[in-house]
């Protein structure tokens, strides 16, 4: 459940003749995007034209459960990317975010630079996004103002969180042809090992398990740019995004199968069937891809469970809410709790587009599982608008 944390800092007010900063209050909801850091080496092209890849992750997120992602290697060294994952405890989320305030984040200029206008050029960006306000501040060739770089390397390296090397669950695999691809020999897809093929022509879709090991591998080494495979003979370029962390966003899952984009024959599928005698599924807001409302507002997302058992009626379900579908191993430290059709979930909208994603697994009367069951929409929080 969606949550608030506040800590008014009392001591920095009106220091200086400066504006009193914003109280640290943020969203603590797992899919909340509280701090980001990133950086672009000026490469053109890319999503949206902006310079990054689609297989670009950010340099740090920090999430509002204290969940913080930052590269422990972009990639950018000869060696490939590599990808941390640790926590923050709530001390030190409230000394990360005071240190924003006390460097004057929250008055400082939207872009900083001190050359000519220049196409593509290489920028740092920070973002912090508390309840009552958002800000970016973006460095151009290094330009930040005093303090910026500090932060910049503070929240890149991981503010302080115990990290390990973070494994995806889930990735949006997309493929086209490549036309560039004389040289070594290139990586071969293994459809016998992975379970499906590759279409040479346009392609996209979930993966998870083998597959998305293999494409993971593979696009850290080129995060920037696109990794080459061989399949059916044919180079294909490779792209990866992993829910709620690249910067790219791929469709939610729930919108998969109505995509002409993609695959039909997807791995991944919004209802699993299993050989177990209990099947279900789990469905966001009847269906809707987003919802939203203005920034700070919380809203109940509405979410409808049904499963039935050819051995038992149904007893029990297992229910994670967060910024990804869970694997029935994320699941084993939930509680049990009576099977319901209908629950409602509050959430404090954040500014920017979320994933709010519901992962369930049913238990009948004797014993018997389901799958696990994962359903995910959008949800965006606007600017209030400005008082007449």
């Amino acid at each position: 459940m969606a949550g608030l944390f506040v800590l008014v800092l009392v001591a920095l007010a009106c220091r200086g003749g400066q504006p009193t900063p914003p109280p640290i209050a943020w969203d603590t909801s797992p899919t909340a995007l509280i701090v980001e850091a990133l950086h672009n080496n000026g490469f053109p092209g890319g999503t949206g034209g902006d310079g990054f890849s689609e297989n670009y992750i950010p340099h740090a997120r920090l999430y509002g459960d204290g969940r913080m992602v930052w590269l422990q290697s972009d990639g950018t060294s000869g060696t490939p990317r590599v990808v941390m994952q640790g926590w923050l405890t709530v001390d030190q989320m409230n000394n990360l975010l005071g240190s924003f305030a006390e460097a004057g984040f929250f008055n400082w200029k939207a872009v900083y630079t001190s050359m000519l206008p220049y196409d593509n050029p290489p920028f740092d960006r920070l973002t912090v996004n508390l309840l009552l306000t958002s800000k970016s501040v973006q460095a151009i060739f290094g330009d930040g103002p005093e303090g910026y770089g500090d932060l910049f390397n503070q929240v890149s390296s991981g503010a302080g969180a115990v990290g390990e090397v973070f494994v995806p669950e889930l990735g949006y695999l997309t493929v086209y042809p490549a036309t560039d691809a004389s040289g070594d020999p290139l990586p071969v897809w293994d459809a016998a090992r992975f379970g499906f093929e590759l279409n040479p022509a346009d392609d996209a879709f979930y993966i998870r398990g083998e597959a998305l090991a293999f494409v993971w591998e593979l696009v850290n080494q080129y995060p920037y740019s696109y990794a080459l495979i061989e399949a059916q003979g044919q180079p294909l370029a490779v792209y990866l995004q992993i829910p709620g962390l690249s910067l790219a966003v791929p469709p939610v899952l729930s919108d998969v199968s109505e995509s002409p984009a993609v695959s039909t024959e997807t791995p991944v599928p919004a209802s699993p069937v299993s050989e177990s005698p209990v099947n279900g599924g789990v469905l966001i807001e009847d269906g809707r891809s987003a919802a939203g409302g203005t920034a700070g507002d919380t809203i109940d997302v509405s979410v409808s469970f049904n499963a039935v058992s050819t051995a038992a009626d149904v007893s029990e379900m297992r229910v994670r809410t967060g910024g990804w579908c869970s694997a029935e191993a994320d699941l084993a430290e939930i509680a049990w709790q009576p099977f319901v059709t209908e629950l409602s979930y509050p959430f404090t909208l954040p500014i920017n587009w979320v994933g709010f994603y519901v992962s369930v697994q049913y238990r009948d009367a004797l014993g018997n599982l389901s799958p696990v069951y994962c359903d995910d929409i959008s949800l965006e929080g606007m600017p209030a608008p400005p008082p007449p």
